[in-house]
């Protein structure tokens, strides 16, 4: 094989170059098929905790109640259930109840408050509301995007590693046919 001339392209490092650019768009692609899968699982989530809220809001009713005694913290635990405290309330059919309920400060015994109740007047956890729906969505749209992130950021960072050592080696050859006569040291 003749040496190239100056006006002939480095073959290797055209193909490299040009398969850099279709690493490019897939990426792009592939970023914008994940995103649109996290958005997608976020909504999925949203709508079966929305579904779940209006479930149990059908099956509860808010139910006013008095504390028994003072509420004592639960060891551990955040929100609205930071607190636990024996309640007293009065179920639908007019019986008087008791029961432990979760309460988010810690009210006094003789304190009023809300608990809820189901269908046959026992105590339940509070229902789900449309703002916990859309947490839900949030938190598992973010939960998907981070292992997809890194999926489609490893094979980005594969596929750019892989063409970058085919046009450093392209460079290598190129450099080496210019740089006698650019240094000077070229045979004339």
């Amino acid at each position: 094989m003749g040496r190239r001339t100056r006006s002939e392209p480095n073959r290797a490092g055209a193909r490299a170059r040009l398969l850099e650019d279709l690493l490019s768009v897939l990426v792009a692609l592939a970023l914008a098929v994940a995103g649109l899968a996290c958005v997608a699982a976020g909504l999925a989530a949203r709508d079966a905790t929305l579904d779940r809220a209006r479930a149990e809001a059908a099956d509860t009713q808010a139910t006013p109640a008095a504390l028994l005694a003072d509420a004592t913290p639960v060891p551990g635990a955040a929100g609205p259930e930071r607190y636990r405290a024996p309640v007293g309330w009065t179920g639908r059919d007019g019986v008087a109840r008791t029961g432990t309920a979760a309460v988010a400060v810690p009210w006094h015994a003789g304190d009023p408050v809300t608990v809820w109740t189901g269908r046959d007047g026992r105590l339940v956890r509070t229902p789900l509301t449309p703002s916990d729906a859309v947490a839900a969505g949030v938190l598992t749209g973010l939960m998907a995007a981070v292992p997809a992130g890194l999926l489609v950021a490893g094979a980005a960072a594969a596929g750019f590693g892989w063409t970058g050592r085919r046009l450093a080696g392209a460079w290598e050859q190129e450099w080496a046919e210019v740089e006698p006569t650019w240094s000077g040291r070229s045979r004339r």
